[in-house]
């Protein structure tokens, strides 16, 4: 079967330690591509469809779950701007609360 594909780059780079292939795009606004995945046995190839099946839903479903202590970094950062806006010894209060 032969198909018409035109793309602007091919290269082989390396991401987290792995060779990849990277096919690129960049003129035109297409909506739908073609992933092509290798593996040597099917229980690989499912895990990588899973693993691009799971990016494309995240993708199309923008809402995100902060994970890996986001909550508290982003309150420690909030308490730290309200801290600001006390003087003496409630700012140093408000300081030390976020050692606890």
């Amino acid at each position: 079967m032969i198909f018409d594909i035109y793309v602007d780059s091919i290269s082989v780079e390396e991401i987290g330690g792995a060779r990849v292939t990277v096919v690129r795009k960049e003129q035109g606004g297409n909506s739908v591509t073609t992933i092509l995945l290798r593996g040597s046995t099917d229980s690989i190839l499912d895990d990588l469809v899973r693993g691009v099946d799971d990016g494309v839903n995240t993708y199309k479903d923008s809402r995100i779950v902060p994970g890996s202590a986001a909550t508290i970094i982003e309150l420690a950062r909030k308490l730290k701007e309200f801290s600001f806006s006390k003087t003496g010894l409630d700012q140093y209060a408000i300081d030390m609360s976020k050692l606890v």
